[in-house]
């Protein structure tokens, strides 16, 4: 946290992990960070966010998920304008849409042939 340009979450949402980044986090972070969260809302304090935007705590924001959704109108975070918001799209891009059709037949032929196959989350197949 504290020598990270930028601070990305990839993580599921579980009791242990809300609010994951909260105001302990963001004090450890560099002033010139941003914050990624492309996983879960709830893994953000979204209040403690709030406040280290405005002490300028951290560069900025890029969020893809939100502690509510749909974020609700009048929101705070919608009045900084170091803040990026997508409506949990941001992976949604051509070539990312072309590697999951690819990925899916690659996992149909690895099961037909007895394999493993990739990106198994949980273990469990």
């Amino acid at each position: 946290m504290q020598v990270s340009d930028i601070v990305t979450i990839h993580m599921p949402l579980t009791e242990r992990t809300q609010n994951f980044i909260s105001e302990r986090e963001f004090e450890l972070m560099k002033p010139g960070a941003y914050l990624v969260n492309t996983s879960r809302g709830g893994l953000v304090d979204h209040a403690a966010l709030i406040t280290a935007l405005q002490r300028k705590r951290i560069a900025g924001a890029a969020l893809d998920v939100f502690y509510r959704e749909p974020l609700p109108e009048g929101d705070r975070i919608l009045e900084f304008d170091n803040v990026v918001l997508t409506p949990h799209i941001g992976g949604s891009t051509v070539e990312a849409l072309e590697r999951l059709g690819e990925v899916v037949i690659e996992n149909c032929l690895r099961v037909k042939r007895g394999e493993r196959p990739l990106y198994v989350v949980n273990g469990v197949i």
